[in-house]
C-alpha cells in the first residue's frame, strides 16, 4: 500500500464539544445506561436554569448532587463518551455497530464522497494505547529491524522488529478480561500489562538475549542501548536497583519491572509514537506486516511514517484513516 490512500482510526477526530453538547450527550448516555430517569434529568436540566446557581455547575455534576449518579458512575460516562466521540470518522457517518473483534469495533457506515454503504472498522484510543505499549517492549529486548525502501530512492531505514503474529498475540494478552467502563477494568488492565511483562522476560529469546548471569547494571545498559539511550542517570540507578543489590539479574520480577520501565520512559514513547502507530494501521486495519505481499518492501510504511512525521504526528492532517479506510485492499476484505 505504498503511496495510496490509506490509514486507520484510533484518535479525536471532531473539534472539543461545547457545554451544551456535552451535556446533550451526558443526558442521552445516562438514560441510555439506564443511571437515571428522564424525569431526573429534566429535573437537573431545570436547575441548571435557575439563575440562583452561581456555580453554573454541568449536568454531571447536578447528577451526582442529586445523587441520581454515583461519582464513579460520572467518571464512566465521561469516559463513555470520549470513546464515542473517538469513534468518528471524517467523511464517514456511522450507522450502527456490525460487531467487535479482539482488536476493533466493524460499524455499518455511510462513505459520504461516494454516497454508498460501507463497513468500517474503528481501532478505539484504548486498542492503539496496547499496541504501542507491544511495540516499545519489543524495541527495548531486540532493538530494530532493518528494511528496504525505494522512496525516493532504494535505501536502508529502521523499522520495528515487531511481526503481525506477536502483535496479535500479545495485544490480546493485554486485553484479556478488559471490558472498558466496566466496575475495575483498569485495575484488571494493569494486572494484564505486570504479567504480561512478567512472562515476556521468562521467553526463551529474551533470557538468550539478556542471560541470567548478566549483572544488573549489564542487563539494564543493554536495555537502554536497545531504546535509543533514553534512561537519564537517575532513571537508570531506578532501575537497577529493583534488583536490590544482587550480583545477578535472575530475579525475574525485577527483570520484568525493569524492562516495563524502560518501555514506558517517556523519551521511548515520543520517539516511538509515530512509528508504531502506522506500523498498528497495518496489523489492525490490513492484517498483515508492513512488507508482505502486496508490498515487497517497506516503501508503503516509509511512505506513511514521513507523512505522518511532516504533520508532527496529526493523523487527522496527514489524512490516515481516510486513506487505509479507503483502500481497495482493505475493502477487499469484507467482500467486493
Amino acid at each position: 500500500m505504498a503511496n495510496s490512500d490509506s490509514s486507520s482510526s484510533s484518535g479525536n477526530a471532531n473539534p472539543v464539544p461545547t457545554s451544551a453538547n456535552l451535556d446533550t450527550e451526558v443526558g442521552r448516555v445516562v438514560v441510555q445506561q439506564g443511571l437515571a430517569t428522564r424525569t431526573e434529568i429534566d429535573f437537573c436540566r431545570s436547575q441548571q436554569k435557575e439563575a440562583s446557581d452561581p456555580n453554573h455547575r454541568s449536568l454531571t455534576d447536578l447528577l451526582v448532587d442529586n445523587s441520581f449518579i454515583t461519582t464513579n458512575q460520572a467518571k464512566r460516562i465521561r469516559s463513555l463518551i470520549e470513546e464515542q466521540k473517538n469513534s468518528q470518522i471524517p467523511g464517514y457517518i456511522l450507522m450502527g455497530k456490525l460487531g467487535k473483534g479482539a482488536m476493533a469495533t466493524v460499524y455499518k457506515a455511510k462513505q459520504v464522497s461516494l454516497d454508498r454503504v460501507v463497513a468500517v472498522k474503528v481501532l478505539p484510543k484504548r486498542s492503539s494505547e496496547n499496541a504501542e505499549f507491544v511495540e516499545r517492549f519489543y524495541k527495548v529486548a531486540y532493538g530494530d529491524a532493518t528494511g528496504i525502501s525505494t522512496l525516493p530512492a532504494n535505501h536502508q531505514l529502521s523499522v520495528p522488529i515487531v511481526r503481525l503474529n506477536e502483535f496479535l498475540k500479545d495485544t490480546q494478552r493485554i486485553g484479556q478480561n478488559v471490558v472498558v467502563l466496566q466496575p475495575g477494568w483498569e485495575a484488571q488492565l494493569e494486572s494484564n500489562k505486570q504479567a504480561y511483562a512478567l512472562e515476556f522476560v521468562q521467553t526463551a529469546r529474551f533470557i538468550s538475549a539478556f542471560p541470567t548471569s548478566m549483572s544488573p547494571d549489564q542487563f539494564v545498559d543493554a536495555l537502554n542501548q536497545k531504546a535509543g539511550n533514553v534512561l537519564s542517570p537517575s532513571e537508570r540507578a531506578t532501575a537497577i536497583s529493583l534488583f536490590g543489590g544482587a550480583p545477578n539479574s535472575s530475579n525475574n520480577t525485577a527483570r520484568a519491572q525493569a524492562t516495563r520501565q524502560v518501555a514506558e520512559d517517556t523519551d521511548l514513547y515520543n520517539a516511538e509514537f509515530n512509528r508504531a502507530f502506522v506500523l498498528a494501521q497495518y496489523f489492525g486495519y490490513l492484517r498483515r506486516n508492513p512488507n508482505d505481499p502486496q508490498d515487497t518492501d517497506y516503501t508503503g510504511y516509509d511512505f506513511w511514517l514521513t507523512k505522518l512525521n511532516q504533520f508532527n504526528g496529526n493523523y487527522i492532517n496527514a489524512e490516515m484513516v481516510k486513506a487505509f479506510l479507503s483502500s481497495i485492499e482493505y475493502r477487499q476484505r469484507f467482500g467486493p
